[in-house]
């Protein structure tokens, strides 16, 4: 299995566990963030591209540049907390072709059992990923924007691979600006193709896909949570 990660908070405990398995599950970072030094120092294989489109701009990449036909891939943001690193021997004897990883059923089950900071797909789930062209969901053509009246938030066209908001430069939360589809899309389309592969034969293959994984090793938290609550604790400890 190899380790995709969206690069962005770098935050050095999990790079020096990524640093520790990379000879067994070889990690790749493709980072939005620009820290060219700070990516250097950790010892992984990196590339930097522009912030476009959040992690599935990020996972996008990844499939279309890096990726191998045959590797199994864990894709992971930069900001989740690994409890203990065999998490990820765990994950690379996944039995299904697509899940999603959460610690508990809790929180799964609070997640509407989908999310793009941890989801493991098999080789074969991949390669349908870019086989399939995607011709008739709701990005292709241009459509209304229901977050701001009278504004257009224009298709893609037919895709393959992961799609992600071309126009999104970095809006993760809140009100999406003019034009700019929500940051939940991302994960909304992904889950629509793994909805219509769930038991579909592909290469003498039955898909296993939207199965959900449960390991207490692995905390998603929200994104940039684990950054806000160190910012939370040093700024408590200020007005102490």
């Amino acid at each position: 299995m190899k380790i995709c990660i969206c690069g962005w908070f770098l935050l050095p405990k999990l790079l020096a566990q990524l640093e520790s398995v990379n000879k067994k599950h070889s990690v790749f970072i493709v980072s939005h963030n620009q820290d060219n030094k700070k990516l250097k120092s950790s010892g992984l294989d990196y590339v930097i591209i522009p912030n476009i489109g959040l992690e599935f701009g990020a996972y996008d990449h990844y499939l279309k540049n890096v990726w191998t036909p045959g590797e199994d891939v864990l894709f992971m943001h930069d900001d989740v907390v690994i409890h203990d690193i065999s998490f990820f021997d765990d994950i690379s004897e996944c039995i299904y072709d697509q899940g999603y990883v959460f610690m508990s059923e809790f929180e799964a089950k609070s997640n509407q059992n989908m999310h793009g900071r941890g989801l493991f797909c098999s080789s074969e789930f991949l390669q349908l990923t870019l086989a399939e062209q995607c011709t008739k969901c709701g990005q292709v053509k241009d459509r209304y924007d229901t977050h701001n009246p009278d504004t257009v938030q224009f298709g893609c066209g037919p895709h393959r691979g992961f799609w992600y908001d071309i126009r999104n430069l970095g809006h993760s939360r809140g009100k999406p600006p003019a034009g700019i589809r929500h940051y939940n899309d991302g994960i909304y389309h992904f889950e629509s193709h793994v909805n219509r592969w769930d038991n579909v034969k592909y290469r003498d293959k039955m898909i296993q896909s939207g199965r959900t994984i449960i390991n207490n090793k692995f905390d998603a938290g929200r994104r940039g949570e684990w950054l806000h609550r160190k910012r939370e604790e040093q700024e408590n400890a200020k007005s102490k």
